[in-house]
């Protein structure tokens, strides 16, 4: 099996994404205008592309032309049982579980995900819990901070502001 994957796919300027529409929807070619004497290159048997994106980023957006020519269509959740086992605290994950909900619900732009929990496990090893959630906080939308801070209020017992230097 051949594969191409385009990471952060949904970010990709739609004009540079139609160039490889032809190997991803039966026609099984790629036309190299830019290079004239390249001509067009056949997919071997086998080809796919994979495509993956985090779709409720700002900015990011799928044309309808592009998510047609994926066949298959598959949301990756977050593995609280992973996060356990790969050492977030039990408070954290349960900060970041109340967070998916308000995402889901549509009351933040967007919940941590699974990178965000191991940075956050390795400040809080390296410097202290209080220092991790302050850069915790520091990471997310001003827009969603306040909802972020009283979650970790609930959880932890303790308000916490935004992490910063300087008065």
């Amino acid at each position: 099996l051949y594969e191409r994957w385009f990471d952060e796919i949904a970010l990709i300027d739609p004009r540079v994404m139609a160039v490889v529409y032809g190997v991803m929807d039966g026609r099984g070619e790629l036309v190299v205008t830019a290079n004239p004497t390249r001509g067009v290159v056949k997919v071997s048997d086998g080809f796919c592309v994979f495509g993956a994106c985090n779709p409720h980023v700002p900015g990011a957006l799928m044309s309808d032309a592009l998510l047609s020519r994926f066949q298959v269509h598959i949301e990756v959740t977050t593995d609280w049982g992973l996060a356990d086992t790969l050492g977030v605290s039990t408070k954290m994950i349960n900060v970041c579980r109340n967070l998916g909900v308000k995402a889901d619900r549509g009351e933040i732009l967007a919940a941590p995900q699974l990178r965000e929990m191991l940075g956050f496990t390795k400040l809080e090893k390296m410097y202290g819990t209080s220092f991790a959630l302050q850069n915790f906080v520091a990471q997310v939308r001003e827009t969603d901070r306040a909802i972020v801070q009283q979650i970790i209020q609930d959880v932890y017992e303790q308000k916490v502001a935004a992490l910063k230097i300087g008065s």
